[in-house]
């Protein structure tokens, strides 16, 4: 297979894949979504950590001594319909979140 051939089939399979990820992207649009279990999911990384001075003639540059692996707490929701997949890093409060079973007052405590 020529070097023409090869790029014309590449052109032809990105031109797919754009069209593919509209598509997906109309769907997700146009979805009722219906969001199945928050589940905790989370992200991994790689976190640098100290760090030496690199010298080289009159320039100098810090750089990290090395990388660590991490993780970061993240949650992760996927909605039954469409499978499209929603992030967050943010939680509430579970003592801030509404209760609408119980219609009674607060009880007042003194400290």
């Amino acid at each position: 297979m020529d070097t023409k051939a090869k790029r014309t089939r590449r052109d032809l399979l990105a031109t797919e894949l754009k069209q593919l990820q509209e598509e997906i992207s109309r769907e997700e649009t146009r979805c009722q979504h219906e969001w199945g279990e928050e589940v905790y999911d989370p992200e991994s990384f790689r976190e640098p950590y100290g760090v030496k001075l690199l010298k080289q003639g009159s320039d100098c540059w810090p750089e990290p001594e090395g990388y660590r692996d991490a993780s970061r707490a993240r949650w992760s929701r996927t909605c039954v319909h469409c499978g499209k997949k929603e992030y967050t890093y943010a939680q509430k409060p579970a003592a801030f979140v509404p209760d609408f079973d119980n219609h009674s007052p607060p009880s007042r405590h003194v400290y």
